[in-house]
């Protein structure tokens, strides 16, 4: 039989993932992919904290002044619409007033030091090489925010630029909590409003990063998210309609490859017991009121106690009883 496609072995983590530890997702859009991913299977993950942010040397800087407890520059506040942003984060991070949005951002960053100083892995996705530069205050933003063009100067990350920020975020890291894996990724959503040849470039330029980040630095690894996409899947039917980002297959076949990767059996065991149980939440009656539902819905909360009490099914027991309660 002929075969159609090229696929490729990827070696398994030796620092597995389980419920019991914490797990940090952040970075570029498909960072979004794999923390949804890990927090419908009831894992104990913080997924993109501060919206999604596509360039190394902004993600490796807020990992590092959340470590290092650096406030966030009042300067680089920008106030649109009624609504304050900040340059730093994604737009869906903001307030109605300068002051809300300086604590909320505070308290977002005692969120995240909190899970990198207990975290078993962190994830961070890759998304561009391309920067922006705010001309006045000069700096380098992880968003625009929308603001008119004349306002910013764009180029691409230097490789050493890249490596040094992230060396900073490493040490802080190791002095914190040296027991993490550091699980680096591309993503493969393509950056098109760079055009085709430069996002190649840039793309490029990340893998190469992650390479010598691998390479030279003890506890950092390397998922292959990208060349799933590019090199196996490679066919614009695992594309959404936009043509850009991964389509709903695509990214259940990356789940199941990172499932191999970093799930042991026993993770495995257990991932399908929640998977079974959040299908039969999902379940809609024919009659809410009738007794054959009651019963139903009886069962399934005797499974849902049954679950290791790790997992956080509260929220689910309060709807089940509520359900409960109107079938009386």
């Amino acid at each position: 039989m002929e075969v159609f496609r090229t696929t490729f072995e990827i070696p398994a983590c030796e620092r597995k993932i389980c419920h019991k530890e914490k797990v940090l997702s952040i970075g570029s859009c498909f960072s979004d992919i794999i923390g949804d991913k890990l927090l419908q299977g009831k894992f104990k993950v913080l997924a993109n904290p501060y919206g999604v942010v596509y360039n190394p040397v902004s993600l490796f800087s807020l990992l590092s002044n959340a470590l290092s407890d650096k406030e966030f520059p009042e300067t680089l506040v920008l106030a649109k619409d009624e609504r304050y942003f900040h340059y730093q984060v994604h737009s869906e991070i903001n307030a109605s007033s300068r002051e809300e949005l300086l604590l909320l951002l505070r308290d977002t960053q005692r969120l995240v030091k909190r899970c990198l100083l207990e975290a078993s892995h962190v994830f961070i996705t890759l998304g561009t090489a391309f920067v922006f530069e705010l001309l006045e205050p000069k700096a380098l933003v992880a968003n625009c925010h929308k603001q008119p063009a004349s306002r910013f100067a764009r180029r691409m990350l230097e490789p050493d630029e890249m490596m040094a920020a992230f060396e900073t975020y490493f040490q802080l890291q190791m002095a914190h909590n040296p027991n993490v894996e550091i699980v680096l990724t591309v993503s493969p959503v393509r950056h098109i409003r760079e055009g085709m040849l430069r996002n190649q470039v840039s793309k490029s330029q990340l893998r190469l990063l992650c390479h010598r980040l691998e390479k030279d630095f003890e506890k950092v690894s390397y998922f292959p998210s990208y060349e799933l996409m590019m090199d196996d899947l490679r066919d614009y039917r695992f594309y959404k309609p936009d043509m850009i980002h991964p389509s709903g297959p695509a990214e259940d076949y990356v789940w199941e490859h990172f499932k191999a990767c970093y799930f042991d059996s026993g993770t495995s065991k257990l991932l399908k017991r929640v998977e079974n149980v959040k299908q039969a939440l999902s379940h809609r009656p024919f009659n809410p009121r009738s007794n054959a539902h009651k019963e139903f819905l009886m069962r399934l909360l005797e499974k849902i106690t049954e679950m290791p009490d790790y997992l956080d099914y509260s929220e689910e027991m309060e709807a089940i009883d509520k359900q409960i309660k109107q079938t009386a």
